[in-house]
């Protein structure tokens, strides 16, 4: 019984070395339970329609340190959670490639988009183009709808953005 007290004792000591300094590692009360990797998050700012619908105002969110595509997949849900995107957006595919981000959405943005108005329309997109732009500062930001250009009543977006929205 001793030498297991010690041996423990002595593990312990072990772990308390390895971690570095200032901070302590969390014993978990099960052995041998393999206990998931603590998620990471990073700040990041959400653009968001003003009150007059003329503007976009900044929200800072935290959003879970991924892949580009997590990545997208998080700011697109926080912005549908703000109310700037319409209910039942989801991110589709996400690519990056030769400094073009292009975010393929399901038809529910598309859908929301078509019932929001002229207004509407630039606000939820000014959300989403100004939001990505922001983080990626891509050259060219493609937004596509099940995989075709997104068409919205009032207009056909079958060419890249190549800027942030800005309002005058």
């Amino acid at each position: 019984m001793k030498k297991k007290m010690a041996a423990l004792l002595l593990a312990f000591g072990v772990l308390a070395g390895c971690a570095p300094q200032g901070q302590q590692e969390p014993i978990s009360s099960q052995a041998g339970s393999s206990a998931a990797p603590e998620a990471q998050y990073e700040q990041v700012t959400l653009y968001l329609p003003n009150e007059n619908a003329d503007g976009m105002v900044e929200e800072n969110a935290k959003i879970e340190v991924t892949d580009s595509a997590g990545k997208v997949e998080d700011m697109v849900q926080a912005l549908v959670s703000s109310g700037a995107l319409p209910e039942g957006t989801e991110t589709l595919a996400v690519n990056w490639k030769d400094d073009c981000l292009s975010v393929d959405l399901n038809q529910a943005f598309a859908d929301g988009i078509q019932n929001s108005g002229t207004a509407g329309e630039t606000m939820i997109l000014a959300s989403l183009v100004n939001t990505l732009w922001a983080y990626y500062e891509p050259a060219e930001l493609v937004l596509t709808v099940d995989g075709d250009p997104l068409e919205t009543g009032h207009n056909i977006y079958d060419q890249p953005f190549t800027a942030p929205y800005t309002f005058e």
